[in-house]
């Protein structure tokens, strides 16, 4: 529920918990992580820097102003502080004498703790080997689920996929290439209508030299995340891809020329099928067909009268 109530924050837990074990095993990818989070909030920043700066004003000048009422209050708030001390220590004090008049019943409280204590242990532990072992025989289980999901994924897909084709096809029955083209700038720009590369926008950090130690394994640590991460091509997202096809797909579409030739088809298959009836008509009429049938029926009991 988190995901859904506090999106950003679950992505800094779940980051924050992946960090911890991927440090010990590609520390240039975690490098690189930390860096893209730096530019991101580079690029905050340079929104929030005029506020932060008129925010730092307004704090000066009330510190100016509460500066000479802290000092005249300062007395009192001493005297109210000690007064208050005073009387916590005294209620420590007599909560230590109640604690020493009810060490014994305690320790007996205590006894029976520890012994409830074990009985729970023991009642997990059966209970541990009871779920294992129902456990066990599902294991296709996530290989079932993985399936359902996948396939409530692809459904999901499709039916968006679905209602893209058609608002293109409506608005371009209506002539709103706009719209159109809109939809397939927005899907071929993975999403956004503006777009710009947020690499390397936060100022650079550990530039100072402190020790040849330091400047070594810095140099290393650097030509080693050159090496393992930096030249990864970046991904494109295949959905979005597949939509802005579909998109241009469908605005290619002459849906004036499919009406067409969907009406003059109906009307041929209209005409084809109102000449076959006229002409059954015509030759049932004419005694034609009533010979052949009758024709049809002599032959059929001749042939059984003489071959059974």
């Amino acid at each position: 529920m988190t995901a859904f109530s506090d999106p950003i924050g679950a992505f800094k837990e779940l980051s924050s918990l992946m960090i911890g074990f991927v440090a010990a095993v590609s520390p240039a990818t975690v490098m690189m992580f930390t860096k893209a989070m730096t530019d991101v909030s580079a690029i905050i920043g340079k929104a929030l820097a005029p506020a932060l700066t008129i925010a730092t004003e307004v704090v000066r000048e009330l510190g100016d102003i509460l500066g000479p009422i802290m000092a005249l209050i300062a007395p009192t708030i001493t005297q109210v502080a000690r007064a208050f001390g005073d009387m916590f220590i005294s209620m420590i004090r007599v909560a230590a004498v109640f604690g020493q008049l009810l060490l014994p019943i305690s320790k007996s409280l205590y006894i029976m703790l520890a012994g409830l204590a074990r009985i729970v242990a023991a009642l997990l532990e059966g209970l541990t080997v009871i779920l294992a072992g129902f456990l066990g025989t599902f294991t296709g289980l996530d290989d079932m689920v993985q399936a359902v999901v996948d396939s409530i994924v692809d459904f999901t897909k499709w039916l968006v996929r679905a209602a893209v084709a058609l608002n293109v096809m409506v608005a371009k029955m209506f002539g709103a290439t706009g719209f159109i083209d809109n939809m397939k700038k927005i899907a071929g720009n993975k999403g956004a209508v503006n777009r710009a590369d947020s690499t390397g926008v936060a100022a650079p950090t550990g530039g100072q030299f402190q020790s040849a130690e330091s400047f070594g394994k810095n140099i290393a640590q650097a030509s080693f995340t050159a090496t393992s991460v930096a030249a990864a091509p970046k991904k494109t997202d295949d959905f979005l891809a597949d939509m802005s096809k579909d998109i241009e797909a469908m605005a290619q579409i002459d849906l004036k020329q499919i009406i067409i030739d969907a009406i003059v088809g109906a009307a041929k298959a209209t005409v084809k099928e109102t000449a076959n009836t006229v002409g059954t008509v015509a030759y049932e009429a004419s005694g034609m067909g009533v010979v052949n049938r009758t024709g049809a029926a002599l032959g059929e009991w001749v042939g059984g009268m003489l071959f059974g």
